[in-house]
């Protein structure tokens, strides 16, 4: 089992309000491709779905490397620039 990164207990780190794994979701809506990310010692991906829906959206799942028993977390993303 991987070590939690030093002075991080496993529920301190919200993956929602760090600008990397918000970032590396923008990537990933706009690109459609797996995007990595890394936040101090905290690091994992944005995979977005295959297809983007019709208002622009695309289901992004995220996931913590240091959490791997946890699920992946899915949200919707949308683009704010599309109509």
């Amino acid at each position: 089992m991987p070590a939690r990164p030093p002075g991080n207990e496993a529920g301190s780190f919200n993956p929602l309000a760090s600008s990397e794994v918000k970032d590396a979701i923008h990537r990933a809506l706009l690109t459609g491709q797996d995007q990595r990310w890394q936040a101090g010692p905290w690091s994992g991906y944005a995979v977005p779905s295959r297809q983007t829906m019709a208002n622009g959206c695309r289901t992004i799942r995220y996931t913590v490397d240091q959490r791997p028993d946890a699920p992946a977390t899915t949200i919707n993303a949308c683009d704010a620039n599309k109509p």
